[in-house]
């Protein structure tokens, strides 16, 4: 084998002195600046330390704490140069600050970007919510953190969630320590999920009013309990108002006692105002009309047991059954007696026997 070699790219060391030597050594490492992120080998791992190289007379030597996995002979990691020559000699090297650095150059790129960033909840402390992303910590105020404070945080430990990054910590400060531990928090970046939320929430709503028609039946949770209805999300953040008069075919004086916060109930979509962008739903649509169950069930000249509801100066109200009552006019009361006021004979809950004498279909009364 041949090769061309020019000779005058090469120096003669064999007259050199030490401190000829010593120029020639530093120079060889000009490359490597301290303050700086450089590439090195792992060439060596036991059980609390990682050895590497990256071509200086020493090794350098990184606790094995500041790897998330751990490394292999051969790997090629990036620390921070922070001395090339410590007290012993050694090469002085950060991976977390290395990882620190390229991290947050990676978060402003996606912050010019307005994209989303994934992390995971790590801790819930006074104000807010701490997320770790990659090396980084930042924290989520509770304020916009999700579309309505939670009485309960700490259910989103070691949880992933998405979020928008709005303010970042360029510059870290420079008594910052990497290879110890403090009860003090870095925050390196403040989150917004809500933003999220809300974006997710609009292109759901969009879709739902695009997609959806009336009649549909849809599963939802009730939210939130009025005094005039109840308000169900019918999936991802999209409210639907049911009202009071469309829960129950019975009569509702009090919605909490027909629906409860965070119960699953099936709605029927009863309206979609794209303009207003409101929805309403019916609970009650979806059972059998009362009227239509008696019809069936009964006849003119049956005789049946019902609960006196109501008494007025003319008559009483039977319930036949829930949701069908009949009126007893006082002139039907008693053959032998003369009843001036239903009131003589009975209380409200009482239950009586009576006949039914007559059935209209068409305004759905019942004598």
């Amino acid at each position: 084998m041949t090769t061309d070699l020019d000779l005058n790219e090469f120096e003669d060391l064999s007259n050199l002195k030490k401190k000829d030597f010593d120029k020639i050594y530093k120079e060889s490492f000009k490359n490597y600046e301290e303050n700086s992120i450089i590439k090195a080998t792992v060439i060596e791992v036991n059980s609390d330390t990682v050895f590497l190289d990256f071509g200086h007379k020493s090794e350098a030597k990184i606790p094995l704490s500041e790897f998330e996995k751990e490394p292999e002979v051969g790997d090629m990691v990036n620390v921070f140069l922070v001395r090339l020559e410590g007290k012993n000699g050694d090469p002085i090297v950060s991976k977390q600050k290395a990882d620190s650095i390229l991290d947050r150059k990676n978060l402003l790129n996606i912050i010019k970007e307005k994209e989303l960033v994934e992390g995971t909840v790590s801790e819930v402390i006074k104000g807010g919510v701490i997320v770790k992303y990659k090396s980084l910590l930042g924290m989520i105020p509770y304020s916009i953190f999700d579309l309505t404070e939670s009485s309960d945080y700490n259910k989103f430990l070691g949880q992933k969630v998405k979020f928008y990054v709005e303010k970042l910590k360029v510059r870290e400060e420079n008594n910052r320590n990497f290879n110890k531990k403090s009860n003090f928090l870095n925050i390196d970046f403040i989150g917004n999920r809500k933003r999220y939320i809300l974006e997710e929430h609009n292109i759901y709503r969009k879709k739902f009013f695009e997609e959806r028609n009336v009649d549909e039946i849809v599963e939802g949770t009730v939210k939130t309990i009025t005094n005039y209805g109840a308000f169900v999300d019918i999936g991802n953040g999209v409210e639907a108002l049911l009202h009071i008069k469309d829960i129950s075919w019975l009569k509702v004086d009090k919605v909490s006692n027909f629906l409860k916060v965070g119960e699953k109930i099936k709605v029927k979509i009863l309206e979609i105002n794209k303009e207003k962008g409101k929805i309403s739903v019916g609970l009650k649509q979806l059972q059998e009309e009362p009227w239509d169950k008696f019809i069936k069930q009964f006849k003119e000249n049956d005789v049946v047991k019902g609960k006196v509801v109501s008494l007025t100066t003319y008559g009483a109200f039977i319930s036949i059954m829930d949701g069908v009552d009949g009126l007893l006019h006082i002139s039907d009361i008693s053959w032998t007696k003369n009843v001036k006021n239903p009131a003589e004979l009975w209380k409200k809950g009482d239950i009586v026997e009576v006949k039914i004498i007559k059935i209209d279909k068409e305004k759905r009364r019942i004598n």
